[in-house]
């Protein structure tokens, strides 16, 4: 019978170690139960009557006899809760659940209840949303959103093993899950960048066939879609925009906010012309700090976006396109501010448009002709018939 009660007291013990632990995640006042905790720790110095609540005749019952612990009747009314919580306390998906905005919403709308109250209707709360979305995550009706919300960030490893707590014998459908979370993901990434490269047709007036990538913009609110309701015809599509990268967008979104820089390069300068005039903003320049600085990142910002800046004038379908942004990507890759330096230079338009009004055609023509003759020129010294002294420069010109 002292083994009982023994064995009781150590099982009450945990279950209240348990009870107690999920009122701290909730972030609820466990203060009684730690009270009732404290008493019942360290048995071996206590007396066994201390701890438990002997009724009349239980000597002779003794193998019906069940000890009753003091502090027991505090989590009596949990322990329902304590097999489920002990199997999901590692499971990050769960206690996302049972600490969400809903949760604490409840908890606050019982705050002036007992801790017993509190964490049963939020633990019922949370358990209801658990089996909801363990049921949606098994037939595929999740939505992009919600899974994103609860799994972006860990690695697919990590996303198995929650897919696992969540299925019971059947394992069959966690790959075809992490899969078409992964097609979405593309579809998504893909499809942003899709509207940046439509946006950079419209505003710059593009001519040429983008239909392939205006149809990725044709999904809707990607976010709103169930995991296993993708349409894998857009998914081909989105091999065409395969890889591009947060920075490869961010590379995009400067292009497009520089506009005004981009059209002014465009209606005064041709491509060729480009280095001569960054010569030429060097030498305006001179040896101030501030007019230095401007010219390094015009020559960067002008030479990184090149192929993009003077593709405007000529027709480009999606393919020319992707082809010149890949281009500026693998710049982009060499010199990580070159999105920002682009973004400095069209904030000093007016310095760029007095540099040109400040230059002459003398000037100008005279940078061409060098460049033209250390680009193609090359000299005959010397006279090997006549064995006359001779000096020549020959070059070609475009």
């Amino acid at each position: 019978m002292r083994q009982k009660e023994v064995d009781r007291i150590e099982k009450i013990r945990k279950d209240m170690q348990t009870i107690v632990k999920i009122g701290e995640i909730l972030q609820v006042d466990t203060r009684d139960l730690q009270k009732h905790l404290r008493k019942i720790s360290s048995i071996e110095e206590k007396r066994i009557a201390e701890l438990c609540i002997l009724p009349s005749g239980s000597q002779s019952h003794q193998d019906q006899y069940i000890p009753v612990i003091v502090g027991e009747e505090t989590i009596q009314g949990m322990l329902d809760i304590i097999p489920t919580f002990q199997r999901l306390s590692e499971n990050t998906v769960f206690l996302q659940i049972l600490t969400d905005e809903e949760s604490k919403e409840i908890k606050d709308e019982f705050s002036n209840k007992t801790c017993e109250l509190i964490i049963k209707n939020v633990w019922q709360n949370a358990e209801s949303k658990w089996k909801r979305l363990c049921n949606e995550m098994k037939s595929g009706n999740i939505k992009f959103k919600t899974f994103e919300k609860y799994f972006k960030g860990m690695n697919t490893e990590e996303v198995r093993t929650v897919l696992k707590m969540m299925s019971d014998k059947d394992v069959g459908w966690i790959d075809q899950r992490i899969n078409q979370y992964r097609d979405l993901k593309l579809m998504t990434q893909c499809s942003k960048a899709a509207i940046l490269i439509l946006k950079i047709v419209q505003e710059y007036d593009l001519k040429g066939d983008f239909s392939p990538i205006r149809s990725l913009t044709e999904m809707g609110h990607i976010g709103e879609n169930s995991l296993k309701s993708i349409d894998k015809s857009k998914l081909e599509v989105c091999k065409v925009l395969h890889g591009i990268t947060e920075e490869n967008v961010e590379c995009l979104q400067a292009f497009i906010e520089s506009k005004p820089l981009i059209k002014w390069l465009n209606e005064n300068l041709k491509e060729d012309e480009l280095k001569v005039f960054v010569d030429l903003a060097t030498i305006a320049a001179g040896e101030g700090d501030i007019e230095v600085a401007k010219v390094k990142c015009l020559q960067s910002a002008t030479a990184g976006y090149a192929p993009l800046i003077f593709i405007l004038k000529k027709p480009c379908d999606s393919k020319l396109f992707l082809g010149k942004c890949k281009q500026v990507w693998k710049e982009c890759e060499t010199d990580k501010a070159l999105p920002r330096k682009l973004r400095d230079t069209c904030n000093h338009l007016e310095w760029i448009e007095n540099v040109k009004s400040a230059t002459g055609s003398v000037e100008v023509t005279s940078l061409k002709l060098a460049e033209n003759i250390n680009q193609h020129g090359f000299y005959i010294i010397g006279g090997l018939k006549t064995l006359s002294s001779r000096t020549k420069l020959v070059f070609q010109t475009n």
